[in-house]
């Protein structure tokens, strides 16, 4: 699974700008495109500190839905994959 390929990376925001906009955050990525995140996407990216490591952020998310474990870190890869896409994270 990729998910065990890069549980110990470190995501970090490379977006330009971030608002918070009632459930959305408003991000702009390095292209200066303009993105809405939904809830949980904003959870995700405001957690990403430099710090925790994708492991870390998963457990988290994990608290805070009530959904399986293998469906979390399914998420959440692909959630890792689309803000890599959008250049709104990287990950070292």
């Amino acid at each position: 699974m990729i998910y065990d390929l890069i549980k110990d990376k470190i995501p970090n925001v490379i977006a330009v700008k971030m608002r918070t906009n009632d459930d959305f955050l408003i991000v702009q990525s390095t292209d200066l495109e303009i993105y809405y995140l939904n809830e949980t996407a904003k959870i995700f990216l405001l957690m990403c500190d430099g710090i925790k490591n994708i492991e870390c952020l998963t457990k988290k998310l994990f608290d805070i839905y009530e959904v399986e474990e293998n469906t979390v870190k399914t998420d959440v890869v692909d959630l890792i994959r689309d803000l890599q896409w959008k250049k709104i994270l990287s990950l070292r």
